[in-house]
Order: structure tokens, then C-alpha cells, then sequence
């Protein structure tokens, strides 16, 4: 395929969830500008999502790539009034969240709400939660039903590490998470590696916003395993709070690839 015809069928991409990029699917008499908001048709429903330009170089990768992104269908671009209807749907949004926490709180459910998100025609929404362990939330799923009639109710348990992805920030590098960024699987990570990259036993200078070892620990780990980077010494860490940094590592609660 010529770089022309990759360029027209890849002209444009959307950004979705986790700051993941995906195709859209749009006619060649359709002209959009980088920044639009315009509505699609994902897994979840209608999505009002922003336009940015596809360039030859990262259209060509798509083209060449067995694992690129699912292609999104393009409706229609946001009029005034639309956009007027997403700021909506961000305050309802807003409210939703309170209403879930507060009947999760009335039947004691051991559960973190950490967003909610409504589709564009508000057919659907999704409350993302945290959990240590299983949650039965059926009552609180036939409480919900009934909060919100005729919208599709989705709880989904996802990871800590998921967690901080969705809502996003900057690590102690002071650069956006590699989580939700650029990272789509995340590795299994232990002690060790910090110690073989002779980094100090404090949970402070090893661990992420999500409480887990940070991800980048395995980025130069060849490199000090095989010897062409010096370790230093592991520094001793002691604190009052007796922290056992093992507690650290990554576990099967961590990542549910769920969101």
C-alpha cells in the first residue's frame, strides 16, 4: 500500500481511554481539525472523544502492526448543542459517582468507587471500584437500577494499578504516568530488581502513586543484571511505620486489565 493511501484510510485518530490512541474510520468527503470534539461508536456506546492528525510515520506503524488499535467509527462532528450536552453528562457524572459511594457505604461494602462514566447517549455507565477482595454487590446493583431507570449499569473491579491509570498524573520523574501514557501491560515487578539496581529500601523512593513498585524498576534491569551498569550498595531504610516493602510488589489484585 502506498503512503498516500495509508495516509487518506489513517488520516485521523481519537483518544480514548488510558491515553490510547485509536484509527477512525471516516469518509474521504469528511474534513475534521485537530481539537474537534466529535461523537463515535465504541465497545461501551457512543463516545465523545477529541480529533488529532495521524502522521505518515505512525499510520504506516498501524498499517505494518498486528496489535494496532481498533479502529473507531466516526458519527458526526459535536455541534454547540452537543457540547453543551457533555458538559451535562460530566455533572451527572459527578452526581452518579456520590450516588453509588453512598449506597456502597449504606450496605457496607468493602469497595473504593474510583470513576464513573457515562456513554454520550447515556444509555450506559460504568462505575470503575477497587476491591481486596470479591464484592457481592448485587443489592447494590438492583439499587442502582433503580436510581438510574433505563441506563445500562456497569460495575467493573479493576486494579490499583488500573486505578491510577484512569485518573492519570505525574510520577516522582515529574513526567505523566508510563501507566497511563504508554504502558498497556504491566510487568511483574519484585524487591529484587531495586536491589539489583542498588536503589534505597524505602517505600518512598520504590514505590508508585499506586502503593506498587514502580513500573519503571524493570525499564534498565538487563543493564545492571548484565553487568554493564554499576549497582550501589542498597541503602537501609528504617522507619517508625516499620513498612515491609515486600508489601510493595506486584500481586494478582494489582492489574485486572478490566477497564
Amino acid at each position: 500500500m502506498c503512503t498516500y493511501a495509508i495516509i487518506v484510510c489513517m488520516k485521523y485518530a481519537v483518544n480514548y481511554i488510558k491515553n490510547t490512541f485509536h484509527p477512525l474510520d471516516v469518509s474521504d468527503d469528511v474534513n475534521l481539525e485537530p481539537g474537534q470534539m466529535v461523537l463515535v461508536s465504541t465497545e461501551k456506546g457512543e463516545e465523545a472523544l477529541k480529533v488529532f492528525l495521524v502522521n505518515s510515520q505512525i499510520a504506516a506503524l498501524w498499517e505494518q502492526s498486528k496489535k494496532k488499535p481498533v479502529t473507531m467509527r466516526f458519527l458526526r462532528v459535536l455541534s454547540q448543542r452537543d457540547l453543551q450536552t457533555l458538559d451535562d453528562i460530566k455533572k451527572d457524572e459527578v452526581t452518579a459517582f456520590f450516588k453509588c459511594q453512598a449506597l456502597a457505604a449504606q450496605h457496607k461494602l468493602g469497595m473504593n468507587l474510583v470513576q464513573c462514566r457515562f456513554t454520550f447517549d447515556k444509555r450506559k455507565v460504568t462505575f470503575y471500584y477497587t476491591a481486596t477482595s470479591r464484592v457481592d454487590f448485587r443489592a447494590l446493583l438492583k439499587d442502582l437500577t433503580q436510581t438510574f431507570p433505563r441506563v445500562r449499569i456497569d460495575l467493573r473491579h479493576i486494579g490499583v494499578r488500573d486505578e491510577t491509570s484512569l485518573l492519570e498524573g505525574a510520577g516522582v520523574c515529574g513526567k505523566p504516568f508510563c501507566c497511563s501514557s504508554f504502558l498497556r501491560k504491566f510487568p511483574s515487578i519484585n524487591v529484587k530488581l531495586a536491589k539489583d539496581q542498588g536503589m534505597p529500601a524505602a517505600p518512598g523512593k520504590i514505590s508508585g502513586t499506586c502503593g506498587r513498585l514502580l513500573c519503571c524498576l524493570t525499564y534498565e534491569h538487563a543493564n545492571y543484571k548484565d553487568g554493564s551498569m554499576k549497582a550501589t550498595a542498597l541503602e537501609t531504610y528504617t522507619d517508625d511505620t516499620n513498612i515491609d516493602i515486600r508489601q510493595l510488589e506486584d500481586d494478582r489484585n494489582s492489574s485486572t486489565g478490566n477497564v
